[in-house]
């Protein structure tokens, strides 16, 4: 039942965007242009309709740049003109700089994000304005006399499909000497 009445739903909201929208696109061969790091979502063309419908979304570790999650279309024939609710743009999704451990640092490059082998020091102090894209992988370690909590070296974050890190800075703790 939720599911019939989200559709329904998507359907009046398509319905009303068919009369709102300013942005045209000619087409050529009657079927729903594509943009880059978009898919289409659904492509609908009801019997006896003079009108196609078309929703757009983002491809995954996309989002798009306007405030709304999809973009509507609609087609009319006899003009061969898509109308569309916004341009559908998407754009990668990043995270930004992870917060070090204390006593520690984190790291990335060599193959990891193509920006080579950079530590960020260890006092979370200026995060700066650093952007690293889905699927990049960080490095946490940990200063020269201090260790992981739970012994290993070092331990990893990755950036999220939503714009978070996988995991939280670890703790180095300081090494006792005997």
């Amino acid at each position: 039942m939720l599911d019939s009445l989200k559709w329904i739903s998507v359907l009046l909201s398509m319905l009303y965007v068919h009369h709102t929208m300013g942005n045209q696109i000619t087409d050529s061969d009657d079927q729903p242009p594509m943009f880059d790091n978009t898919s289409l979502l659904l492509y609908l063309r009801p019997n006896g309709s003079d009108v196609d419908y078309a929703i757009y979304t983002c491809m995954q570790g996309y989002e798009m740049t306007q405030p709304a999650d999809t973009v509507f279309a609609t087609f009319a024939p006899s003009t061969r003109k898509w109308n569309f609710s916004a341009t559908p743009q998407c754009q990668g999704i990043s995270c930004p700089l992870p917060a070090s451990p204390a006593n520690g640092y984190v790291t990335f490059g060599d193959g990891v994000d193509g920006t080579g082998g950079g530590a960020v020091a260890g006092t979370a102090g200026d995060a700066g304005n650093q952007m690293y894209p889905v699927g990049t992988v960080g490095v946490y370690a940990c200063n020269e006399g201090y260790q992981l909590d739970g012994g290993p070296t070092t331990t990893t974050t990755t950036c999220a499909i939503d714009g978070s890190w996988s995991s939280a800075p670890p703790y180095c703790q300081a090494i006792e000497h005997m």
